[in-house]
């Protein structure tokens, strides 16, 4: 079934959004042996040079059918526009922090945050959806929303989101001016550690923070 407005195809189980610019493309159980186990959505967003507040609303109306205790994966990957992905990734923020108040424990996962929330941002979406990570970062904890920032560039992060970090989970880092931004980032943890990560194998790492009061390496 199409969405009104001419969407992408959803299941018919599953109402689009008004306007068709968000839509389920995807969904499976991650465990069939467990009736109430967590479902995995996959969200498409199709922007269409819609304004950022509409799009907050349509991916509201959309994930908000669900199970609040659902996985949503929303895509910002589909398109090769940078500008398109700022305005995905500004809506999608948008409406998880304007739902804060609703209180409904939610963990953010960001693959290659520096993308979402750079030092510099290069137009205004992508300045709006860093603002968002800001306020998550520092005053989402007591709404109960937490992030999960994973980049292979951590000097490209906002340093008032990166700062934020209670906890650090680092595998191999190749550029010296990285490892150096991650030990003045994490003062408590023992710069020679940090450093340690240039020599890093497959499978090894540092964990540290409140995950590992004590910094520790792991394999």
């Amino acid at each position: 079934r199409r969405a009104p407005g001419g969407g992408a195809l959803t299941r018919p189980q599953v109402p689009a959004a008004p306007s068709g610019v968000v839509s389920v493309v995807g969904r499976g159980r991650l465990s069939e042996s467990k009736p109430d186990a967590v479902t995995r959505r996959i969200v498409q967003l199709e922007t269409r040079r819609i304004a950022v507040p509409v799009l907050a609303r349509e991916l509201a109306h959309c994930l908000r059918q669900h199970h609040p205790m659902c996985v949503a994966v929303i895509d910002l990957g589909r398109s090769d526009s940078a500008q398109d992905r700022a305005v995905r990734s500004a809506a999608t923020l948008e409406w998880l922090w304007r739902s804060r108040h609703e209180r409904v424990p939610r963990l953010i996962g960001i693959d290659e945050a520096h993308n979402v929330c750079p030092q510099i941002p290069m137009d205004a979406n992508q300045a709006l959806a860093t603002e968002h990570m800001i306020a998550i970062a520092g005053e989402g904890r007591k709404y109960g929303i937490f992030l999960l920032l994973a980049t292979q560039r951590p000097t490209k992060i906002h340093e008032n989101v990166l700062s934020q970090c209670d906890n650090l989970l680092l595998m191999r880092m190749n550029s010296a001016a990285d490892i150096a931004h991650l030990s003045a980032t994490f003062s408590g943890v023992p710069a020679a550690l940090i450093e340690r990560s240039a020599t890093f194998r497959l499978g090894e790492g540092l964990a540290a923070g409140q995950i590992a009061p004590r910094p520790l390496l792991f394999k």
